[in-house]
């Protein structure tokens, strides 16, 4: 019997870092953290936080995007959060609910660049 691992994602995912800046949508504008993708793709993300989030929480994110000196803002949902690990941090998968047109095809070149990238290396 072979072992096959199925690939259930919906989107091409890639594990280069992206800077994420988050906070709860009901907090104020100066409650923004900042942190770095362990990988993203067009549905969502997984980031670490020093601080745990409730799974289902609404988030608003902005995203920078390497290359390309732009910025996506967008909101998402806490899918998960996991820890804490070494006592310190938090590792929290969120999907993205809203996100403009222009966003999606940037981030879209994006992943496909580095995902592109990953399989040569």
């Amino acid at each position: 019997m072979t072992n096959t691992r199925i690939d259930r994602r919906k989107f091409p995912r890639t594990s280069h870092t992206y800077t994420i800046s988050f906070k709860e949508h009901n907090e104020p504008e100066i409650n923004w953290d900042i942190s770095n993708t362990r990988n993203l793709s067009l549905g969502g993300a997984l980031f670490l936080s020093s601080e745990p989030l409730l799974a289902g929480s609404l988030l608003d994110i902005r995203l920078k995007i390497p290359a390309q000196n732009a910025r996506c803002k967008c909101r998402a949902i806490v899918q998960r959060c996991k820890g804490p690990f070494k006592g310190a941090f938090y590792k929290i998968a969120i999907y993205f609910t809203e996100i403009d047109t222009n966003s999606i095809e940037q981030l879209r070149k994006s992943v496909g660049f580095f995902s592109e990238k990953n399989k040569k290396a």
